[in-house]
């Protein structure tokens, strides 16, 4: 469904009904989403809304717009001449049920925010293919797990420090909770913040070249 490093996915089956230490109960669940539906439903989002104003300015001030978010207004644009608004809507509609009903069951889902492992510093990756697991990315949007929850805007997401790779390189995950649940999604990941600082106690820095 969606590119990830294998060590990137989060390791859920085996977790299946298991509490962990904040006294939570966690279980391993499946959206059916594709990301073919979840770039089509993102690029007519962002077509309609911002596109044609972040063009404009980039038209009245050059070499103010950063390239990546002018690449996203570039999408966005091409995406809503070839998306009507009633089909971006109905994409977006389709999207939110789906997360509607598991959050019907659990009160958050905690995920990766990205497939990828890292990102090189000062890459913009637009015109740098990423590749993750060995497959070059048709964008570098494809790589982030974020963006079906920016279409989904009434469910509360908070991203959270999750503890320090292998090399010492912060990691994070992002907390999503149901339509309005913003004191819910702060609840737990406050919980897995608190876990990851006692967690990395002692560890060193990755060093700064």
């Amino acid at each position: 469904m969606f590119p990830t490093r294998r060590s990137r996915r989060f390791v859920s089956k085996g977790g299946k009904g298991a509490r962990h230490g904040s006294g939570g109960f966690r279980a391993g669940v499946d959206l059916t989403w594709r990301l073919d539906d979840i770039k089509r439903a993102l690029w007519a989002h962002f077509g309609v809304g911002r596109s044609a104003e972040i063009l404009e300015l980039h038209r009245r001030r050059p070499g103010l717009i950063t390239p990546y978010t002018l690449d996203y207004a570039q999408h966005g644009a091409e995406a809503a001449a070839r998306v009507d608004a009633a089909t971006g809507r109905a994409l977006e509609l389709a999207v939110q049920e789906q997360l509607d009903r598991v959050l019907a069951r659990y009160d958050a889902l905690v995920l990766p925010t990205v497939g990828a492992t890292s990102f090189a510093a000062g890459e913009g990756y637009v015109g740098t293919k990423l590749v993750v697991d060995g497959g070059e990315l048709d964008h570098f949007s494809d790589a982030s797990l974020t963006p079906a929850f920016n279409i989904c805007s009434a469910h509360p997401v908070v991203a959270v420090p999750s503890g320090r790779a292998w090399h010492g390189v912060p990691t994070g995950v992002q907390v999503v909770a149901g339509r309005w649940a913003d004191t819910t999604a702060f609840r737990v990941a406050a919980a897995i913040e608190r876990g990851a600082r006692a967690g990395c106690a002692g560890h060193r820095r990755p060093v700064v070249a």
